[in-house]
């Protein structure tokens, strides 16, 4: 203790899945509120019945609507039993973690390497069996929900919806989504301090905010055209010069902004870099290091840019398949299996949600998703349905980390996660993919269907995004990330500080949303680069797209 530079040591250990469960580090409090989120939603249910079935008069269409409505839950269970029950059987498997310990000045923090399971046999806990019984029946029920809501004349809506779809008009959902999507990443990186707090707001995190965001930046892609027209070519291009120009600046940054304050606030250069590691960035050493970086991975949130290059080369051709939606998921269900180094995992990942918003606006889709999640009784189910996730996130039996991750995270294999692939693993990650997109709808059903400030402020959704990674570079440079606590015992910070860095989360993000600072900001983070291409004058498009001012 106290002697500068970094040792290190490897311990096999091996982890107790339980102890690090959001139900064993929660303790009553979060059992507590676990119970008031499932009475909100059995209220909700119960307040949705009991109107239906209420009314002598308008009885049949009331429990049509209420039908439909409820599809949404059964498809959300069936998806959510699903990833518990792959969740139970990684629990009875367990695992094993060779862990590389690195001591700075007494304060100690790892990081996993070569995860093993315990056991390779088909083993599984006491929720199994539950989950599979409750799973299958509630597959049973969407499925006959679908059937009877399309072929059974009393129930039957889709002519309906189709007649009512020709009013839709804008869709101001999508506006407010792409708005509390962005705020909701914001937090999540901004509170990535806290330990509790932080795990918990990831798994709400991966059950819809980046998985929504692409199915948002697939509804505003037009495909009207069958091939990379020259204008669709400069668009891509134009995200291209803006990838690389944010790249830039963030290399520049980390280089002559945050590392000069890192090093008059930690006691050493090695703790300083310790604290800015997530950055990716060293220092640099020459030229040649800059331009590797700057052509090589993406720096922080600029993934998002990269990967949207490679989805909007791709989805011409793409949405000529027959089943599209189907073809992206079998892709993204088994590259997790492939230990392929430099392989586009997140691109793949992500990839169905796209497709999805693809297939949304090009077959008009959402046009009877919005009428449906226009109704009252959908809005009350959609409520009812995040009720019932937070009330399993509050009190998960299952840890964040070493088991929620293997299903949500989009960019390790399964290899690197737990030491081995199994073929049930491409079930939870199904599962979870389900869970995303009933999620996404269920927050969609909730917004408004009018425009607002904040469906108009969303037209600049990409500024925050590439901005506030900088505020988060300052935060690790000034000491906001304790390493202790982050990476020592596991101990929570103190609330007071999860309330701080929360309100500053909410401040950055409506900060830099704001119309007037977002629109001199965005020829910084999206510099003009249109004069570089001698276009013709577009054509009208008419469709329904939401009108972003940014191509995500």
């Amino acid at each position: 203790s106290g002697t500068p530079g970094v040792t290190e040591v490897h311990i096999h250990q091996s982890v107790d899945l339980f102890k690090d469960s959001v139900a064993a580090r929660g303790g009553d409090a979060y059992w507590k509120t676990s119970m008031c989120f499932v009475a909100v939603g059995g209220v909700l249910l119960c307040a949705v019945m009991f109107d239906a079935l209420s009314s002598a008069k308008e009885r049949i269409r009331k429990i049509s609507r209420a039908f439909r409505s409820f599809t949404l839950l059964w498809l959300a269970i069936a998806s959510l039993c699903g990833v518990v029950a792959c969740l139970s059987i990684t629990r009875a498997q367990g695992v094993k973690r060779h862990i590389s310990m690195f001591f700075f000045y007494g304060i100690q923090f790892g990081a996993d390497s070569e995860p093993e399971q315990s056991r390779k046999d088909l083993v599984y806990d006491r929720y199994f069996t539950l989950a599979c019984v409750i799973g299958t029946i509630a597959v049973v029920v969407s499925a006959a929900s679908l059937l009877l809501l399309n072929f059974f004349g009393p129930f039957q809506t889709s002519r309906q919806s189709s007649a009512a779809s020709m009013s839709v008009g804008r869709a101001h959902e999508l506006d407010h989504l792409k708005y509390y999507l962005m705020v909701s990443i914001i937090i999540h990186h901004v509170c990535y301090n806290t330990y509790v707090f932080w795990e918990l707001f990831e798994a709400i995190g991966w059950s819809h905010f980046m998985g929504g965001f692409a199915i948002a930046s697939g509804y505003n892609t037009a495909f009207t055209q069958k091939k990379l027209i020259p204008r669709r070519l400069a668009r891509v291009l134009n995200i291209a010069l803006w990838y690389y120009w944010n790249q830039m600046l963030c290399i520049l940054f980390v280089e002559y902004v945050a590392y000069p304050i890192a090093y008059k606030n930690y006691n050493t250069h090695e703790e300083a870099e310790a604290a800015l590691d997530f950055a990716g960035y060293g220092r640099l050493t020459g030229l040649k290091e800059f331009v590797e970086r700057l052509f090589g991975g993406p720096a922080l949130q600029l993934w998002y840019l990269q990967t949207l290059i490679g989805w909007l080369l791709v989805a011409p051709a793409w949405m000529q398949l027959r089943f599209p939606i189907l073809c992206a998921m079998a892709i993204s269900l088994a590259y997790p299996y492939l230990d392929i180094e430099n392989s586009p995992r997140t691109t793949l990942g992500y990839f169905p949600f796209f497709v999805l918003g693809a297939s949304l606006k090009k077959h008009r889709y959402m046009d009877h998703l919005l009428v449906t999640g226009r109704d009252r009784y959908t809005k009350m189910i959609g409520a009812a349905v995040l009720s019932f996730i937070l009330a399993l996130l509050f009190y998960c039996p299952y840890s964040i980390v070493n088991e929620v991750a293997i299903f949500g995270r989009p960019y390790a294999t399964y290899k690197e996660q737990i030491g081995g692939a199994p073929w049930w693993f491409a079930t939870g990650r199904a599962a979870f993919i389900g869970l995303t997109m009933c999620t996404t709808y269920a927050v969609c059903t909730l917004m408004p269907s009018y425009p607002t400030y904040f469906s108009r402020a969303a037209a600049y959704s990409m500024v925050p995004y590439v901005l506030h990674e900088y505020v988060c570079i300052l935060q690790g440079a000034m000491g906001w990330y304790d390493l202790k606590n982050r990476y020592g015992d596991g101990t929570d910070i103190s609330a007071g500080k999860q309330v701080g860095a929360l309100v500053m989360a909410i401040g950055v993000a409506n900060v830099l949303f704001y119309p007037p600072i977002a629109s001199v900001l965005s020829h910084l983070a999206m510099p003009p680069v249109g004069w570089m291409f001698s276009l013709g004058k577009p054509k009208p498009h008419k469709s329904g797209k939401t009108g972003s001012k940014h191509p995500a």
